[in-house]
């Protein structure tokens, strides 16, 4: 182990971004051949690990060589080793498996915490030319194409493009109807288990979907005898209980009523989720887990005693027009707030401002496409009532909606020209497929678009 004076950036008078640290290891701007910790143990780098965009440790899964041993684990990247302490890594178990703490300089000595790699005695090349070459990455970044192919599309006919991602549309449905009909027999388990992973969004999908796995609609069906106010205190005691959020010792009349009501349950015995599997870093607040398992409470009482499934087909068979089909079928999935969560945003803390809804249209209608047409469509098709099932497929091909993520508005745009505008939800849905089923794995020999522009390339 060695000691030595620690490099201080208050010296060179500049303040590098995480970000650019983050780049200078997932690209190796350093001496790969010579790297050593600071108390002097021998490095390799086997894997950087992938790039973690939630909470928890910046690289996940990474593959090193530390003194001759392999390790598999996190990486997390700061300024300085001081900031592991600032941020109190130490006492949070999301960064438990970090096996390298990559800092750019070393400023303190931490108990018990991960080898350090101090950057700045590593780059393969002066400060300055290495954070250029970050930035210049970072526009990179910034300004790539959604399509690997973009620069080539003006090749390709408008035609081919739209009815090629009409085709990807049905797909895309088609392999939900699959998806949903392997996971349970019965259409409301189904729909349940799809609008717990819808109200995850992209960072608590898995704690949704592991509380749903827990605590089954079957089982729930028990309390639809209950009146609608006391079925949902019912619901928001045992999805808080069970998901581990619910403080133990904080003394609140409603936190004291939801652990009392929930002990009376025959769902006290159940294990409960670990608090720390959810996440709410970098999340508005309206889109906390807290609110999303109030929403899921609000939703369930609402259509626990008839079922999702009973009510979704009497809309879909009644002599009504589309798109007043479509809005009764999102109507199932609207919650507004109430009571303890129009004042907050999680437990103890008050909202600034009042709280009016847990989930909102555009919600309700991403729920219908991705959750419940599929689901319809797949128990039409096990009663053998084809009728039904084109019925169900036209609600989904007319679903008047605009483009809502950034990832369809980009493949749109690589697409088509700005004369194009998108008033259908299949439309994204195949704008969507484009990118993550083909785009993303290089399937481009089996893609209608991919065929023309390599076609054209190879004969020009």
């Amino acid at each position: 182990m060695f000691e030595r004076c620690p490099f201080h950036f208050a010296d060179t008078m500049m303040t590098i971004p995480e970000k650019y640290i983050r780049h200078i290891w997932k690209n190796l701007y350093v001496n790969v051949d010579s790297l050593r910790t600071v108390d002097g143990q021998p490095l390799a780098i086997l894997s950087v690990g992938t790039l973690n965009t939630h909470e928890g440790a910046d690289f996940h899964n990474a593959r090193l060589l530390l003194n001759g041993e392999e390790r598999i684990g996190n990486v997390e990247i700061h300024t300085r080793t001081s900031d592991w302490k600032r941020h109190r890594h130490s006492e949070n178990p999301k960064y438990e498996r970090v096996i390298l703490h990559v800092v750019l300089e070393h400023d303190c000595a931490i108990p018990n915490a991960p080898p350090i790699l101090e950057l700045s005695t590593h780059l393969n090349d002066s400060l300055n030319k290495v954070v250029m070459r970050c930035i210049r990455d970072e526009s990179a970044l910034t300004h790539r194409t959604a399509l690997h192919c973009a620069p080539l599309l003006a090749k390709v006919d408008d035609r081919l493009k739209l009815d090629w991602v009409e085709r990807l549309a049905h797909e895309r449905f088609l392999r939900k109807v699959q998806h949903f009909n392997s996971l349970h027999e019965i259409p409301d388990e189904q729909i349940y288990r799809g609008l717990a992973r819808a109200l995850g969004y992209s960072q608590n999908i898995a704690p949704m979907e592991a509380l749903a796995e827990r605590v089954s609609f079957e089982r729930l069906k028990s309390l639809a005898g209950l009146s609608f106010t006391a079925r949902r205190k019912m619901l928001e005691a045992i999805f808080f209980s069970l998901s581990g959020l619910l403080p133990e010792t904080l003394d609140e009349p409603y936190c004291n009523e939801l652990r009392a009501v929930f002990q009376q349950t025959d769902f006290a015995s159940l294990p409960k989720l670990d608090a720390s599997q959810w996440s709410f870093f970098r999340l508005r607040p309206a889109n906390f887990p807290t609110l999303r398992l109030a929403a899921l409470a609000e939703i369930l009482s609402k259509n626990l005693e008839r079922g999702f499934l009973s009510s979704a087909t009497e809309i879909v068979e009644m002599s009504l027009p589309a798109k007043r089909k479509l809005r009764l079928l999102e109507s199932l999935f609207l919650a507004d707030a109430d009571g303890y969560w129009q004042r907050h945003y999680r437990f103890g803390t008050e909202a600034k401002t009042p709280v009016k809804s847990l989930v909102g249209k555009t919600r309700a209608a991403e729920i219908v496409l991705n959750t419940l047409l599929p689901v319809l469509y797949g128990a039409y098709q096990r009663r053998g009532d084809s009728i039904r099932q084109q019925e169900v497929l036209a609600l989904y091909e007319t679903y008047p909606k605009g483009l809502t993520s950034d990832l369809s508005n980009s493949v749109m745009n690589d697409l088509f020209s700005d004369a194009y505008q998108v008033k259908s939800a299949m439309i994204e849905q195949g704008l969507i497929e484009l990118r993550k089923a083909y785009c993303e794995p290089f399937r481009c020999l089996e893609c209608a678009i991919g065929k023309v522009v390599l076609n054209s390339s190879s004969s020009s």
